[in-house]
């Protein structure tokens, strides 16, 4: 449940405990390597090519903005691989699956929490889709969401979230 009604107080977004938060980590690495299998062969060159440049100017910079930028391209290229695997099913559990994700990233935002070497994740990712290297971009893809689920946790961890 995303949504957690309190009657005659209101509307909160729901915490989501460490078991849930593996869980869901784990299906989205399941379902976007499956994604990525599928849309290998219909993502663009010239694309890949300009989104890993905007990686790389992000990288560059240290602003409020650079982070925001690349959380926009980040969302960005995890829909783009959704949405070119052609199967429109994996597409939106992978939709449901970020609405859950958006609310732990939410979350970490409003501490300050910013993920390290995402964006260097990203760059690798599209090296190898650029290079036509499929199972180096799967396994990078897989890491890159291991990285990401074990640093949330331990963000979570470190800030006494768990009890």
């Amino acid at each position: 449940h995303l949504v957690t009604l309190i009657p005659r107080s209101g509307c909160y977004i729901s915490d989501l405990n460490e078991k849930e938060i593996e869980e869901i980590f784990e299906i989205r690495k399941r379902l976007e390597c499956m994604a990525l299998e599928y849309a290998f062969e219909h993502l663009e060159q010239l694309q890949l090519y300009e989104i890993r440049d905007q990686f790389n100017r992000c990288k560059t910079m240290k602003t409020r903005e650079a982070v925001e930028r690349e959380i926009e391209l980040d969302g960005f290229l995890h829909d783009l691989i959704a949405v070119k695997s052609g199967c429109k099913n994996l597409e939106e559990m992978l939709k449901t699956l970020w609405s859950r994700i958006e609310i732990i990233r939410q979350r970490e935002a409003k501490r300050g929490f910013v993920p390290i070497d995402a964006a260097q994740e990203h760059i690798e990712l599209l090296d190898a889709l650029i290079e036509g290297e499929k199972n180096e971009a799967l396994r990078i893809l897989a890491r890159h969401i291991e990285n990401s689920k074990t640093t949330v946790l331990q963000h979570m961890k470190n800030n006494g979230d768990y009890k």
